[in-house]
């Protein structure tokens, strides 16, 4: 039994739509007004929100099987992968090259008694579904949410170099509080008001905001203050009866380099932190999320799946500890 759009539709998350193009459902993250400030700003950036972060089905069904046919239409890198989690608990992790297909087949057994099935595609790629099955006569049902949270942040939030898709630590929080989560991160991304949109996520329980570290590395001191400042009013403006959280930049190793902005990067985190306060948001120390150690980086800027789980728990316990949830 090939799913229809629609039941497609209904057990999707972290997108605010989906199209069917050229045969394939595609998922769709961003407006048209962002994805345009995008591409005036940068077209590289522009790209990146096609890719597929945050993004999954999520259902419960009593099929025997479920199989699923993807086109990679783009591989941000050379690997694509899809990780898939059965009651919540981990199945397994499909994944294919650039070298060796554009195409991916999926395919795993179930006992027919009925199961959540949850499917999270990788945060470096863009697909498309050929098609979603189940064994004839079996039931899909969407499963129902307990929040909906919106994240804006960097590479960071969009889990870069998290080894399985669903370990970057907003699916992680995602998958603790059964959240609906919308990850707007995009690598490489700044302060930037321009991209705040305020016709969406009107109905969100709360709204994260994760950038800074990128700023300090590129920005004149007076853009580094600026922008953030401009950010934090102009999103507070579109968001008036929201919670609005911003988490300042965790650790990275390279802080001795001199940067234009002047500061240190710890004195950096510490300016951020004033603003984002003077704004009367509440605010999240970055610094004190993922230990200060290399073995839980894969680079020393972006953590690996130790640091991202590290940064979730530590992150859902400061939520807690402030009545935030």
């Amino acid at each position: 039994m090939r799913l229809s759009f629609f039941q497609i539709k209904n057990i999707s998350n972290g997108v605010l739509g989906i199209e069917e193009k050229n045969g394939l459902i595609l998922f769709r993250r961003f407006t048209n007004s962002q994805i345009e400030n995008y591409n005036k700003y940068n077209p590289e950036l522009g790209r990146k929100t096609l890719l597929n972060i945050g993004v999954s089905l999520d259902f419960v069904t009593n099929s025997s099987f479920v199989e699923l046919d993807l086109q990679i239409l783009w591989f941000r890198f050379n690997k694509h992968r899809v990780d898939i989690y059965v009651d919540k608990k981990y199945l397994s992790t499909f994944s294919c090259t650039k070298d060796e297909s554009n195409a991916q087949h999926i395919h795993f057994d179930l006992d027919g008694h009925g199961h959540r099935v949850t499917i999270f595609f990788d945060s470096i790629s863009q697909v498309g579904i050929e098609s979603l099955s189940l064994s004839d006569g079996s039931s899909v049902l969407p499963v129902r949410k307990n929040l909906k949270i919106y994240v804006l942040g960097d590479s960071i939030t969009q889990g870069f170099n998290a080894d399985c898709p669903s370990n970057n630590y907003v699916n992680l929080l995602s998958k603790r509080l059964n959240a609906i989560v919308l990850n707007q991160g995009i690598g490489g991304e700044c302060f930037r008001s321009g991209i705040i949109d305020p016709t969406i996520q009107t109905d969100c329980d709360l709204i994260l905001i994760a950038y800074g570290t990128n700023d300090w590395n590129s920005k004149t001191l007076d853009n580094f203050k600026n922008d953030a400042d401009c950010f934090f009013k102009t999103i507070k403006i579109a968001y008036p009866e929201k919670k609005i959280v911003y988490i300042s930049p965790i650790y990275r190793e390279d802080t001795t380099r001199p940067r234009q902005c002047g500061i240190s990067f710890f004195e950096g985190c510490k300016t951020l932190i004033n603003i984002a306060k003077e704004n009367n948001l509440f605010v999240i120390d970055g610094l004190s999320l993922v230990p200060h150690k290399s073995k839980y980086f894969a680079d020393g800027l972006h953590p690996n799946d130790s640091g991202f789980i590290a940064y979730e728990k530590q992150l859902f316990i400061k939520l807690k500890e402030m009545n935030i949830l």
